[in-house]
Protein backbone atom coordinates (compact mmCIF):
# COMPACT_ATOMS: atom_id res chain seq x y z
CA UNK A 1 0.00 0.00 0.00
CA UNK A 2 1.37 3.46 -0.85
CA UNK A 3 0.50 6.97 0.24
CA UNK A 4 -0.08 9.90 -2.11
CA UNK A 5 3.59 10.86 -1.84
CA UNK A 6 4.78 7.36 -2.76
CA UNK A 7 5.81 6.14 0.71
CA UNK A 8 5.12 2.49 1.40
CA UNK A 9 2.90 1.64 4.33
CA UNK A 10 3.04 -1.71 6.13
CA UNK A 11 0.08 -4.00 5.56
CA UNK A 12 -2.13 -4.65 8.58
CA UNK A 13 -1.85 -8.13 10.06
CA UNK A 14 -5.55 -8.82 9.46
CA UNK A 15 -5.52 -7.82 5.78
CA UNK A 16 -4.73 -10.36 3.05
CA UNK A 17 -2.56 -8.36 0.64
CA UNK A 18 -3.12 -11.00 -2.09
CA UNK A 19 -6.92 -10.98 -1.93
CA UNK A 20 -8.74 -10.10 -5.14
CA UNK A 21 -10.58 -6.80 -5.43
CA UNK A 22 -13.89 -8.68 -5.66
CA UNK A 23 -13.47 -9.56 -1.95
CA UNK A 24 -13.95 -5.91 -0.97
CA UNK A 25 -17.09 -3.83 -1.03
CA UNK A 26 -17.15 -0.67 -3.09
CA UNK A 27 -17.16 2.56 -1.08
CA UNK A 28 -18.33 5.79 -2.65
CA UNK A 29 -16.52 8.91 -1.50
CA UNK A 30 -17.73 12.48 -1.89
CA UNK A 31 -15.20 15.25 -2.47
CA UNK A 32 -16.02 18.94 -2.34
CA UNK A 33 -14.08 21.49 -4.32
CA UNK A 34 -14.40 25.27 -4.63
CA UNK A 35 -14.73 26.40 -8.27
CA UNK A 36 -13.34 29.76 -9.35
CA UNK A 37 -14.65 30.92 -12.73
CA UNK A 38 -12.03 33.68 -13.01
CA UNK A 39 -14.53 36.58 -13.08
CA UNK A 40 -16.28 35.14 -16.15
CA UNK A 41 -19.42 34.26 -14.17
CA UNK A 42 -20.58 35.37 -10.78
CA UNK A 43 -23.40 34.42 -8.42
CA UNK A 44 -25.74 37.01 -9.95
CA UNK A 45 -25.27 35.49 -13.42
CA UNK A 46 -26.08 32.04 -12.08
CA UNK A 47 -29.10 33.24 -10.07
CA UNK A 48 -30.46 35.23 -13.02
CA UNK A 49 -30.55 32.09 -15.17
CA UNK A 50 -31.28 29.12 -12.86
CA UNK A 51 -32.44 26.91 -15.74
CA UNK A 52 -29.20 27.30 -17.71
CA UNK A 53 -27.64 24.07 -18.91
CA UNK A 54 -24.15 23.13 -17.79
CA UNK A 55 -21.89 20.09 -18.05
CA UNK A 56 -18.83 19.17 -15.99
CA UNK A 57 -16.51 16.71 -17.69
CA UNK A 58 -13.39 14.97 -16.46
CA UNK A 59 -13.59 15.95 -12.80
CA UNK A 60 -11.26 13.03 -12.01
CA UNK A 61 -8.59 14.28 -14.44
CA UNK A 62 -5.94 17.00 -14.11
CA UNK A 63 -7.80 19.27 -16.56
CA UNK A 64 -11.59 19.09 -16.16
CA UNK A 65 -13.88 21.07 -18.47
CA UNK A 66 -17.06 23.03 -17.80
CA UNK A 67 -19.57 24.06 -20.44
CA UNK A 68 -22.07 26.71 -19.36
CA UNK A 69 -24.48 28.43 -21.75
CA UNK A 70 -22.27 27.81 -24.76
CA UNK A 71 -19.02 28.90 -23.09
CA UNK A 72 -16.32 26.31 -22.43
CA UNK A 73 -13.89 26.56 -19.53
CA UNK A 74 -10.74 24.50 -18.87
CA UNK A 75 -9.97 23.82 -15.21
CA UNK A 76 -6.80 23.43 -13.19
CA UNK A 77 -6.59 22.27 -9.59
CA UNK A 78 -4.58 24.53 -7.29
CA UNK A 79 -3.85 24.66 -3.59
CA UNK A 80 -5.72 27.51 -1.95
CA UNK A 81 -4.19 30.08 0.32
CA UNK A 82 -5.73 29.01 3.59
CA UNK A 83 -8.75 26.79 4.07
CA UNK A 84 -11.99 27.18 2.11
CA UNK A 85 -15.07 26.62 4.30
CA UNK A 86 -18.19 25.21 2.63
CA UNK A 87 -21.65 25.93 4.03
CA UNK A 88 -25.17 25.06 2.91
CA UNK A 89 -28.41 26.95 3.58
CA UNK A 90 -30.49 25.75 6.51
CA UNK A 91 -34.05 24.96 5.49
CA UNK A 92 -36.68 26.84 7.44
CA UNK A 93 -40.46 26.89 7.28
CA UNK A 94 -41.34 30.54 6.57
CA UNK A 95 -45.07 30.04 5.84
CA UNK A 96 -47.31 32.74 7.21
CA UNK A 97 -44.58 35.28 7.87
CA UNK A 98 -44.57 38.74 6.36
CA UNK A 99 -41.58 39.46 4.11
CA UNK A 100 -40.06 41.86 6.67
CA UNK A 101 -40.51 39.25 9.43
CA UNK A 102 -38.79 36.41 7.56
CA UNK A 103 -35.46 35.45 9.09
CA UNK A 104 -32.20 36.00 7.26
CA UNK A 105 -30.74 32.95 5.54
CA UNK A 106 -28.86 30.82 8.03
CA UNK A 107 -26.02 28.55 7.02
CA UNK A 108 -24.76 25.26 8.39
CA UNK A 109 -21.18 24.08 8.11
CA UNK A 110 -20.72 21.23 5.63
CA UNK A 111 -16.96 20.71 5.22
CA UNK A 112 -13.70 22.39 4.27
CA UNK A 113 -11.13 22.01 1.52
CA UNK A 114 -7.70 23.30 0.62
CA UNK A 115 -8.17 22.85 -3.15
CA UNK A 116 -9.56 25.30 -5.67
CA UNK A 117 -10.57 24.38 -9.20
CA UNK A 118 -9.85 27.45 -11.34
CA UNK A 119 -11.64 27.61 -14.68
CA UNK A 120 -10.36 29.67 -17.61
CA UNK A 121 -12.36 30.32 -20.78
CA UNK A 122 -11.13 28.45 -23.84
CA UNK A 123 -12.10 28.33 -27.50
CA UNK A 124 -12.64 24.89 -28.93
CA UNK A 125 -11.77 24.33 -32.57
CA UNK A 126 -12.61 21.38 -34.77
CA UNK A 127 -9.73 19.14 -35.65
CA UNK A 128 -8.56 19.44 -39.23
CA UNK A 129 -9.29 16.28 -41.17
CA UNK A 130 -6.23 14.09 -41.35
CA UNK A 131 -4.95 13.30 -44.79
CA UNK A 132 -4.35 9.66 -45.53
CA UNK A 133 -1.22 8.87 -47.54
CA UNK A 134 -1.92 7.91 -51.12
CA UNK A 135 -0.84 4.43 -52.17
Amino acid sequence: MTTSNGQLLPTSAGVDATASTSDYEEVEETFYVVCDLHRQLNARDLQANPSAQYALMGMDTDTPYLQYNGTTFRGEYEDSVGTQLIFYPRTQDADGLEEADQPKAELDYLTHTTKVLRFYPVTLKSKAPQETPAD
